[in-house]
């Protein structure tokens, strides 16, 4: 990001992180020769358990179905 100027947007965390998530968007300030980056954190935590909640009960959901219908 420092060299090429292209900012990037990504997902992180798990464990390494307390099981805690965080969208970051990285991007170079300044002028090129200064290579320098800032990035912004932005907490993604209750959003990720929510999706995973999602997950388990539509697996659920499938398996129940499945069973049922045999």
């Amino acid at each position: 990001i420092a060299l090429t100027g292209k900012p990037r947007r990504f997902e992180h965390g798990g464990k390494a992180l307390d099981n805690r998530w965080f969208t970051l968007y990285a991007f170079r300030i300044g002028a090129p020769e200064q290579k320098r980056v800032a990035v912004i954190f932005n907490d993604i935590s209750a959003k990720k358990i929510a999706e995973n909640q999602l997950r388990l009960s539509e697996e659920r959901f499938r398996t129940l179905v499945t069973a049922s219908s045999q």
